[in-house]
């Protein structure tokens, strides 16, 4: 292996979200008592507290996320995009994730990997919590920027939510 060149062997790994650390790396710690069991689980069977839940995104998650995002050629983004959510829906993801040029593949690499490891997750919990808690479940998306806070990326609510 350390003959290999990194970029050559990077070139020659099919990118998989399946096996994608990041996927997993914020997994909580599931200890039978405090968590039960693992979330999904707990939810799809009505399991969790029957509270109101508020829960929500920011416009700018994939901040954390961009070195996980899938290869950046326009090219090698389709191809991998294909692969993973199938040849039929393309024209509806490239409607979402443009990728004409580099640029566009960049971006939209980006974009789609905090979709994923935060925006789409959080928008199923809070249908699953909605439909098998009885109790009600609230979405945000956060946007405020300023001069102090010029880019809405993952935590950047944290002052509102704490004062």
């Amino acid at each position: 292996m350390r003959k290999i060149r990194a970029a050559k062997l990077n070139r020659a790994t099919a990118w998989n979200f399946l096996l994608d650390p990041c996927t997993t790396a914020f997994a909580p710690s599931v200890d039978g008592y405090v968590v039960p069991d693992t979330p999904a689980r707990l939810f799809v069977e009505g399991r969790q507290t029957k509270v109101p839940l508020l829960a929500g995104w920011n416009e700018e998650e994939e901040e954390f996320f961009k070195s996980r995002s899938l290869p950046l050629s326009p090219r090698r983004f389709r191809e991998a995009a294909a692969q993973q959510f199938g040849a039929a829906r393309m024209e509806e993801f490239n409607g979402l994730y443009p990728s004409g040029t580099k640029d566009k593949a960049k971006r939209s690499a980006e974009t789609l990997i905090g979709d994923l490891v935060i925006n789409q997750q959080t928008w199923e919990w809070l249908g699953l919590h909605r439909e098998t808690s009885g109790a009600p479940a609230y979405g945000y998306q956060f946007g405020y920027t300023s001069p102090f806070s010029p880019r809405a990326i993952h935590t950047a609510e944290m002052p509102f939510v704490f004062g």
